[in-house]
């Protein structure tokens, strides 16, 4: 069968060049639309009855590649505001990217420009239009952590407390601010294991300022430092277990710095999570935010375990119309090597898609940028210590603590590295927790083949480049350990082992060929239409390389050819949203 059903697809490559909404046990708030300089401006408003008069407001910002509901439902702000008479404000950014500076000075950015620091002050004035709001807050994360430094700098909404976690001054902070002085308490919230933001910076001498000098990103005492003196704080600081806390400065403008000894690139949490957000209560970002609103900070962070470990991070996109009452469909996006959850989303461009679909896109992140897909396989493996199966196992548990999920339409899709974790996860027989499979640029390893003959027969969509650079068409050999070579199949023998193990028959296989976008590629698509286990689509890209059909987030240089006859993303969630846990079970 496996012979048969190379030669028809060779034949062909040759022809061609839950619950009801009164149930709903998550906190969500309304949806609210704003025009900001003829621009629709969206954001989340969560304002808890019996609110005291002159409540305080937080306005909470996201980072990139999230959504004002993904920051909601994962900062637990909302059941904070419940407990204490608080306002939260969520803005939206337009395509999960902030207007933060960084276009003016020469880094990549996509779509027009918008005035997020003019956003932020509307967002204000229509919540306090509506309600009694005593002081002005914010928080903020990652890139949006980039945009509050530029609203304390330029924005007419004066704060009184600020709070960045996982964020770091940039040289467009420094030209911005740099004569600035602010009347704002601040927190900065850092992890000590933050794979995103190395603690001493970065300079990007490929990313040239208008100026000729090269684009930088502080690190975690230049930040510090950089703001106490904004706050009119003396150099000198006190240094109380893992927090640092500026000396002389104005009694309304106090700075501390904290370093999160597990932390990673996250918004620190607490809760009942099998293996993401920490455990201890004094470190949750909300704990540590209603500490800061009440001038009762620092708080020192518990000392850390005597082992730490990688922290399990991932970035995820809620579409807007979320509410909680009724469960979402999810799609878990794992990236290649050397890439992070937060850089699939821009690769993959899922985040609209999932916004028009109304689906929650999952990016987690790897430990050291990769995945652990021989796990158990082979002996004395580097890196065996890291369990990426059980990982994305109990991701789904973790998500389903903040996020209303259809536990029976959870999906995995992968890319290069990541898509060699995607075949290890449908061939993994002791998980049964996604409902169909989508692998991009990868190839079967042999050694998957044995568990996967005795796990269930599962939905696998597969799609690759003739002219992949990275990962050839005709297989590829690995040395994971000295001594220790492992071989793949070639792309052929890979989805002639999927047909032949969801029981397809390769004489009913028919093939489609897209209009070309341009004459350096060619997409051809099979279906395998008679499959007594469950479906096969095969999409070979004549001439492509190793990248993202339809978005050109990763250079010809590196890539090679690019197809725009498809947008993989919408072709892997056609595939995906027929398919339900139950049918393959």
């Amino acid at each position: 069968m496996f012979r048969a059903l190379i030669l028809i697809v060779c034949a062909a490559l040759l022809a061609t060049t839950g619950v009801a909404a009164q149930d709903n046990p998550y906190l969500t708030g309304e949806l609210r639309t704003l025009d900001v300089d003829g621009v629709e401006r969206q954001y989340v408003l969560f304002a808890p009855d019996g609110l005291p008069t002159d409540a305080p407001l937080v306005v909470m910002l996201h980072g990139r590649s999230q959504s004002a509901r993904s920051i909601e439902a994962l900062t637990h702000l909302n059941a904070a505001a419940a407990a204490h008479g608080w306002i939260v404000a969520y803005p939206n950014a337009i395509n999960g990217s902030w207007e933060d500076g960084g276009r003016e000075s020469g880094l990549p950015r996509t779509g027009e420009p918008v005035d997020d620091v003019g956003f932020f002050d509307a967002v204000v004035a229509d919540v306090t239009a509506d309600h009694s709001v005593g002081s002005v807050n914010a928080a903020a994360f990652d890139t949006g952590g980039t945009l509050l430094q530029r609203v304390l700098c330029e924005a007419e909404t004066h704060l009184d407390t600020a709070m960045l976690v996982a964020s770091v001054v940039w040289s467009h902070t420094l030209d911005r601010c740099a004569g600035t002085q602010i009347n704002t308490r601040m927190l900065l919230v850092f992890g000590a294991l933050d794979a995103i933001y190395e603690p001493l910076g970065l300079t990007y001498r490929d990313l040239p300022r208008p100026d000729g000098t090269p684009n930088r990103r502080g690190g975690f005492d230049e930040t510090a430092k950089f703001w106490a003196a904004r706050a009119g704080c003396d150099d000198e600081s006190a240094q109380t277990g893992q927090s640092v806390v500026f000396a002389n400065c104005p009694p309304t403008s106090q700075v501390t710095a904290m370093l999160l000894p597990s932390g990673g690139h996250e918004w620190p949490r607490s809760g009942d999570y099998a293996i993401t957000g920490g455990f201890n209560p004094l470190n949750d970002g909300a704990y540590l935010l209603g500490e800061l609103l009440a001038g009762r900070l620092p708080v020192d962070p518990v000392d850390p375990p005597d082992e730490l470990v990688p922290p399990r991070t991932f970035t995820a996109y809620v579409p807007t119309t979320y509410t909680g009452a009724e469960p979402l469909p999810v799609i878990v996006a794992l990236h290649g090597r050397p890439d992070t959850g937060a850089g699939f989303a821009a690769i993959t461009a899922m985040a609209p898609i999932a916004e028009e679909e109304g689906f929650i896109a999952v990016f987690p992140d790897g430990v050291n940028n990769e995945w652990n897909y021989l796990e158990g396989m082979l002996n004395d493996i580097p890196h065996d210590f890291v369990s990426d199966v059980r990982f994305l196992d109990l991701l789904i548990d973790d998500l389903a603590v903040d996020l209303h999920i259809d536990t029976e339409r959870v999906y995995l899709t992968g890319f290069s590295n990541g898509g060699f974790m995607t075949y290890r996860m449908a061939c993994e027989p002791t998980v049964n927790r996604f409902a169909a499979f989508a692998v991009a640029g990868a190839l079967m390893y042999a050694e998957f083949q044995p568990p996967c003959l005795v796990s269930p027969p599962r939905p696998m969509l597969i799609e690759h480049g003739t002219e992949d650079i990275s990962i050839s068409w005709d297989g590829i050999t690995h040395m994971p350990a000295p001594g220790q070579l492992v071989v793949t199949l070639n792309v052929l023998q890979s989805v002639s082992f999927w047909a032949a193990r969801n029981g397809c028959d390769p004489a009913l296989t028919e093939h489609f060929k897209y209009p070309q976008a341009d004459d350096r590629t060619q997409v051809i698509r099979f279906d395998f239409v008679e499959c007594a286990g469950a479906p096969v689509m095969f999409y070979a890209v004549m001439g492509g390389g190793h990248g993202w059909p339809g978005v050109d987030v990763v250079p010809e240089r590196i890539a090679g050819n690019n197809t725009h006859d498809i947008h993989l993303t919408r072709e892997i969630w056609g595939f995906f949203k027929t398919q339900r846990l139950r049918d393959t079970e």
